[in-house]
């Protein structure tokens, strides 16, 4: 691309659509206009460039390419089509809006059952009965249900949580379907993750729980639209050195 060879070009690309993102969660309305965003993700990309060898100024083309386009097109996806998650649930008659049942929940499992297949195939809605087959004996006490919401002992309020240890996934109650249907995919891509031993292996460092996390909220994105919310997009930002030295590692 125009003298970038293609490592620090994806870098800058990929930095730039990220930072564009990033910045338009703390910046405002000058962040959420197309100027603020190409702007933003030109700075962005140019840093991206030089974290991989490349020219800052040929980064910085790019990044504000790209951050305009995906801007740009994320307006027109909205505005004309649903996401890939609306698509697939209208597709096996789930309604997004309605409130989520054990009937949606079974039918996630075998909807998605290339996440489910790998993962260790039990997630259920948190309940007093279900809290403590997760929890075991190293996590008894750790969770606790108030309003539906899973609550941890640590001061953490999830939509769903999976076990570090044997990749069981308990998800809250109270939801919609669309939000169940997210909380699942990422929740997986935990569980996954725990089963194939991805996820013990970084968790020896101390980037691990940002990137183990990026890797949930980047999937969970797949299917949202591209949408991710401030705690994912802080994940993503920390373990971005991680993402450029896998991608360098493996170009």
């Amino acid at each position: 691309m125009q003298g970038e060879n293609f490592g620090s070009a994806f870098a800058s690309g990929f930095l730039g659509s990220l930072g564009a993102s990033a910045f338009s969660s703390v910046a405002g309305k000058f962040a959420n206009s197309t100027v603020g965003t190409i702007s933003f993700g030109a700075v962005a990309g140019g840093v991206g460039a030089e974290l991989s060898g490349g020219n800052f100024w040929q980064g910085a083309v790019i990044g504000g390419f790209v951050a305009g386009l995906n801007h740009t097109m994320h307006q027109v996806a909205t505005a004309l089509e649903k996401d890939p998650l609306q698509k697939i649930l209208d597709k096996h008659d789930i309604d997004p809006t309605k409130l989520s049942t054990q009937e949606t929940l079974d039918k996630l499992k075998i909807i998605l059952k290339k996440y489910w297949d790998k993962s260790a195939k039990w997630a259920e809605f948190a309940t007093k009965e279900t809290i403590t087959q997760w929890e075991g004996n190293e996590y008894k006490g750790y969770l606790t249900l108030k309003a539906g919401i899973i609550h941890t002992s640590a001061g953490g309020r999830d939509y769903g949580i999976t076990n570090p240890i044997n990749g069981k996934v308990l998800l809250s109650t109270g939801r919609n379907n669309y939000s169940l249907a997210g909380s699942f995919i990422h929740e997986m891509v935990h569980s996954v993750d725990v089963m194939s031993g991805v996820q013990g292996f970084w968790n020896n460092f101390y980037i691990g729980h940002d990137y183990i996390e990026s890797r949930a909220y980047m999937e969970e994105a797949k299917w949202t639209g591209g949408y991710i919310n401030d705690i994912g997009q802080n994940h993503i930002i920390n373990s971005i050195q991680v993402h450029l030295s896998l991608f360098n590692f493996i170009r």
